[in-house]
């Protein structure tokens, strides 16, 4: 009997262990990687800085609109910088993602290392922004693309999204594989303050 309870015992502790290395396995998989929450600074960035000291920038506080409603990608990271009319933000989906892909336009084997996607940012007004700078990554079974965007006044506009268009598609009027908004005038400001590793890159 004492066997059977010191048993039972010890798998109670092993199961427990198991569901705080789960939980901890699976914070780290959904930490976004620290090269994609950086600013990726311009030459016009780099110039502000250098003549002031300083750069204006500021984000808003992520509400779940930052989410597609079939959860093919959110947006994050985003950092806004007036002085320059430019925009820092990160994409992210998983494999899944990539598995919907596939199933719509019939790809076959999908290589997750592979770029699928074109990006764009699109302003209430329908203009659209090409990235001047992206950076890659990829963490466990996500894919990660910190994109800047320039010549965006958000004063100018009620919302802006970043939408992501598949790069084989040769209907120009569909509607892109997903969109997300990632700014709105409702939601609200936050100041940005820059980084060590910012001010260091704002200074090369």
């Amino acid at each position: 009997m004492k066997t059977v309870v010191r048993l039972l015992k010890y798998m109670f502790i092993a199961l427990i262990i198991a569901v705080f290395v789960l939980f901890f396995f699976r914070c780290s998989i959904m930490k976004d990687p620290s090269e994609m929450k950086r600013l990726l600074p311009s030459d016009a960035m780099k110039e502000v800085y250098s003549k002031n000291g300083d750069l204006e920038a500021f984000t808003q506080l992520m509400v779940n609109e930052t989410l597609t409603q079939d959860g093919r990608f959110y947006t994050t990271g985003l950092i806004i910088l007036p002085e320059t009319d430019e925009l820092v933000i990160t994409v992210r989906y998983n494999d899944g993602t990539l598995n919907a892909l596939a199933e719509e336009y019939e790809l076959g084997e999908i290589d997750p290392e592979k770029e699928y996607f074109e990006y764009y940012l699109l302003d209430s007004e329908g203009n659209k922004y090409a990235p001047d700078e992206t950076v890659t990554h990829r963490k466990w079974l996500y894919n990660y693309r910190r994109m800047r965007f320039s010549g965006v006044d958000t004063e100018k506009y009620t919302d802006l999204a970043v939408c992501m268009r598949y790069l084989g598609e040769t209907d120009p009027e569909k509607q892109p594989f997903g969109s997300v908004f990632a700014y709105h005038t409702d939601w609200t400001n936050s100041d940005y303050r820059l980084t060590s590793a910012d001010k260091a890159a704002l200074k090369e």
